[in-house]
Formats: C-alpha cells, sequence, structure tokens
C-alpha cells in the first residue's frame, strides 16, 4: 500500500464523519482508500465505517487521552502504508487530487513528501 490517510481525532464525530464522506467521494477506483483513525474520544466513536464503500478504515480508541503529539505517534506506528498523511478531522481535502499523488508517489518514491497547503491546491516540488 502506497499511501494511508491518519486522522487524529477527539470528541468529534460530525467532523470525523464529514471528513471520511469527503474521502469517501475519492474518485480512485482500483483499490479503496485507506484510513486510519486513532481516537482519544472519551467514548468509542458512533460513526458506522461501513457505510463508506470507497474507504478501508482501521480505527483505534485509545483507553485514555494520550494527547495529540501521542495520538500523531501512534498513528504513525500504525500505519502499513510506504507514506502516510496526517489529516485533520476538518481539513479541506481535495480528492480529485489523491490519484495525481499516489501516482507522484508510487513512481518517485521519495524519501518523504511534504504536503504544504495542498489542500488548497498549491503543490510541493518533490525534486
Amino acid at each position: 500500500m502506497i499511501l494511508e490517510i491518519g486522522i487524529p481525532t477527539y470528541n468529534r464525530p460530525t467532523q470525523l464523519y464529514n471528513q471520511l464522506k469527503v474521502l469517501n467521494s475519492s474518485p480512485l477506483c482500483s483499490e479503496k482508500l485507506c484510513v486510519l483513525i486513532c481516537d482519544n474520544s472519551d467514548q468509542a466513536s458512533q460513526v458506522d465505517f461501513n457505510q463508506f464503500l470507497n474507504l478501508s478504515v482501521r480505527y483505534f480508541h485509545n483507553d485514555s487521552n494520550i494527547g495529540l503529539l501521542g495520538n500523531l505517534k501512534r498513528l504513525i506506528a500504525l500505519s502499513h502504508a510506504d507514506y502516510i498523511w496526517i489529516l485533520s478531522d476538518d481539513d479541506q481535502v481535495k480528492v480529485s487530487e489523491l490519484p495525481v499523488l499516489i501516482q507522484e508517489l508510487a513512481i518517485k518514491r521519495p524519501d518523504y513528501y511534504l504536503l504544504v497547503d495542498y489542500f488548497t491546491g498549491s503543490r510541493t516540488n518533490t525534486d
């Protein structure tokens, strides 16, 4: 797997649902988009992940609130992909660009790929 999207969240089921709804509209056809969620919430999410048919969702609820940095570290440790894109549960994503990003990662295989203002259309040079 080339790319997994990691989402740290805390007590924001509506934002998480909305983010998954946007990601589910991705034009990727050949395989499901992989999403990894680490949840610091008081209770496990009530979001029905099975409704997002274009996503492969892995959900982890932390036993206690490990804070943002702990949640980010856990996302990275749990990822099975070559690359992880960490998004907030309320970041604006241009899903139409996901196939381009995945193709660039697959072809160029950079050591890292920094996405800055990617949500608004500005592209980072990987050369």
